[in-house]
């Protein structure tokens, strides 16, 4: 089976939701991440996909079973008419946004993991000035620790940081998630973690993001693909603030 795995966005109570997602994962079926074949980090899931074991791992047929049956009862819902309307508002947006808030001050310095990587790890970032999506593969990365922080150098918040000469900001400014890079027809399965969508309602700006996500899962729908889609339920999105619960509602709907 080639599985397709996507960590999106979500500041340090995304790191909670995607690093207990992906434990629950792994107790109930017996999935670890090495075993996916395409991973897509979008800043906090960046930094958590670059942190993967290196080691890449097979498939066995009853993991394959089991994740089967959690895209059943986790799979994501049909996007809505107003979803397809504000899709690509949200894509503008974000993008303006990058361009036009001023850099911020808060010079990342934190650590964050360095070679060796899993092969399958890629990174997302946005060239701040066109708002390009900027895709690096870490283990074929000239300089590993500038795409990771770029991919979650958040506009207004940390200053953008420079690939090949040019300005990048964090990969959220084009997708959350990102989720359109892991093909359907290339893989037999998606898992997506996204911390930054809600489950349902939500803001006007968190229903774009889920607009931008399903619009992003169109092709898996079209071929009925399966995806494991989780995201934070409305309750817990709300009082993200207490990272344990945020990490325990993915628990919950995983091992439920």
């Amino acid at each position: 089976m080639r599985i397709g795995l996507a960590l999106g966005a979500g500041g340090v109570p995304g790191g909670f939701f995607l690093r207990a997602a992906m434990a629950a994962i792994g107790e109930r079926t017996g999935w670890t991440p090495s075993m996916c074949s395409t991973v897509v980090g979008t800043s906090a899931g960046a930094l958590n996909a670059a942190r993967i074991s290196p080691e890449p791992q097979p498939v066995p047929a009853s993991v394959a079973a089991e994740l089967q049956q959690l895209a059943v009862e986790l799979a994501p819902p049909n996007p809505s008419p107003f979803d397809r309307v504000i899709a690509p508002v949200r894509r503008v947006g974000g993008r303006a946004l990058g361009r036009l808030v001023p850099a911020g001050t808060n010079v990342q310095d934190y650590e964050v993991a360095s070679s060796p990587f899993h092969p399958a790890v890629r990174v997302v970032s946005c060239r701040r000035s066109t708002g390009e999506r900027r895709v690096a593969t870490l283990t074929q990365a000239a300089d590993p620790t500038a795409e990771l922080y770029a991919s979650a150098a958040i506009p207004g918040v940390t200053p953008p940081v420079l690939l090949d000469g040019a300005e990048h900001v964090d990969g959220a400014v084009w997708s959350t998630s990102n989720a359109d890079l892991i093909e359907s027809s290339k893989h037999d399965l998606l898992v997506v973690i996204a911390p930054m969508v809600p489950a349902t309602s939500g803001s006007l700006l968190q229903r774009g993001h889920r607009a931008v996500l399903l619009d992003e899962l169109a092709d898996w729908k079209r071929t009925a693909g399966p995806v494991v889609y989780v995201v934070p339920s409305i309750g817990a999105f709300a009082e993200r603030s207490n990272h344990e619960a945020f990490g325990s509602d993915a628990r919950a709907q995983i091992l439920r």
